[in-house]
């Protein structure tokens, strides 16, 4: 298997989670981040592609969606205002090759509510980057 190619991955998380073995699919699905595939104009990580494969209805809906495959630290480093810089944000918060995705702010093993990679109350997460 190649490393550095997301199909392989993908492939062996989906036949994990077939056979229930939830813990060796979460692995897989942790060892492919930072994976890179295509859709489109941009690139986005393979977490990310797992995640939509299912969850399409929900990115379509502009209500509670957010982008991703776009550069947070390209927007923070050009100096756009309104987001805090990625080395001040919590480690929780996770950016693929500079980019958000879907497991910036989601973690398939969360105890948190909509797997959240830490605790949302008052906005907490949110907060981290987005200054209000």
């Amino acid at each position: 298997m190649d490393p550095d190619s997301s199909e392989p991955h993908h492939g062996l998380s989906i036949f994990y989670k077939k056979l229930s073995s939830k813990t060796e699919a979460i692995e897989t699905l942790n060892r492919s981040i930072g994976l890179r595939v295509t859709k489109g104009n941009y690139s986005i990580d393979l977490y990310s592609v797992q995640c939509i494969e299912c969850h399409k209805d929900y990115l379509a809906d502009s209500e509670g969606s957010h982008p991703i495959g776009i550069s947070y630290t390209k927007t923070t480093l050009k100096g756009s205002k309104g987001y805090n810089l990625p080395i001040s944000l919590n480690r929780a918060i996770r950016f693929f090759n500079g980019k958000i995705g879907c497991g910036t702010c989601h973690k398939v093993d969360s105890k948190e509510k909509s797997m959240l990679v830490m605790t949302n109350n008052k906005d907490l997460l949110c907060s981290e980057c987005h200054i209000k």
